[in-house]
């Protein structure tokens, strides 16, 4: 348990990620996985016309609170193209009540906390694409529109957004579990090289002080969290796909595989950065 009592992981010096899941062969034909909720265990949710991102449109929905709060730098876009969406739609089928909130300000947690706290975590996203590239060239020019931004406006997301975007989570919700991802996080889960600073930057789980970090597509990932959470377990999460979280040695399952990588420390001494 994290302090407070509020089911998490723990939080350790050190880290490493978990390795793949070795898949069993599948038959030519396979039957269908029953991916209803009821066949988790999880209570149904009807598939909402879309998520909800007010009070109002959980209360149409029925839905006195949130299982999962999803924070991205994007609009909100009800297309698979748009990652937020997407994984938010795959937790409802599973049976979790997901709300977006979409370019929420970075003063103030006020517009984090218009649909109340989650039950039980926030999932942190830049979106797709890296807030420093949707700010900047090549050549380190600022850019004067943004994509991703209703009307292509520049400036509605911060620089090192999962950073500034965890730190608010944390002041809205205090000791909530929050998981990041997206291709920002994806790229910075070991120590990295940053362009911006032209230094070697530790793994930006550390910087945010986030409890668990998904890699890549996440799909799997982030429902097997979300299980672990709504099953009331602690600790590390080895059985979480596609994931990063701080640990020590001793939570890693016997027999384990390890490839042992270089401390930050070690790099940046050899680096001379």
């Amino acid at each position: 348990m994290t302090p407070g009592g509020v089911s998490g992981w723990t939080r350790r010096p050190i880290w490493y990620h978990a390795g793949g899941i070795e898949m069993p062969s599948l038959p030519k034909n396979p039957p269908a996985p029953d991916r209803s909720a009821a066949s988790h265990g999880q209570q149904a949710v009807g598939m909402p016309r879309v998520l909800p991102m007010s009070r109002q449109e959980m209360d149409q929905l029925g839905w006195q609170e949130l299982d999962v709060l999803l924070v991205s730098c994007d609009a909100y876009v009800d297309h698979p193209s748009f990652g937020a969406a997407l994984l938010g739609r795959w937790l409802v089928l599973h049976g979790y009540r997901v709300g977006i909130v979409a370019h929420p300000r970075w003063t103030s947690p006020q517009d984090l906390l218009a649909m109340g706290r989650p039950r039980l975590l926030a999932g942190v996203t830049a979106g797709a694409l890296d807030s420093m590239l949707a700010h900047y060239t090549a050549f380190r020019k600022k850019r004067h529109d943004d994509a991703y931004t209703p009307g292509g406006l520049a400036g509605a997301r911060p620089n090192r957004a999962c950073l500034v975007y965890a730190g608010i989570v944390k002041q809205a919700f205090p000791r909530l579990p929050i998981v990041l991802g997206g291709i920002e996080a994806s790229l910075r889960r070991i120590t990295h090289y940053d362009f911006w600073t032209d230094q070697l930057r530790r793994s930006i789980l550390l910087d945010a002080k986030a409890d668990l970090l998904l890699y890549g597509m996440a799909e799997r990932g982030l429902l097997a969290a979300a299980h672990r959470l709504r099953d009331g377990l602690t600790g590390g999460a080895p059985s979480v796909p596609g994931a990063a979280y701080i640990g020590t040695p001793d939570d890693l399952p016997p027999g384990a595989q390890v490839i042992e990588l270089p401390s930050h420390e070690d790099r940046r001494w050899c680096s001379g950065r």
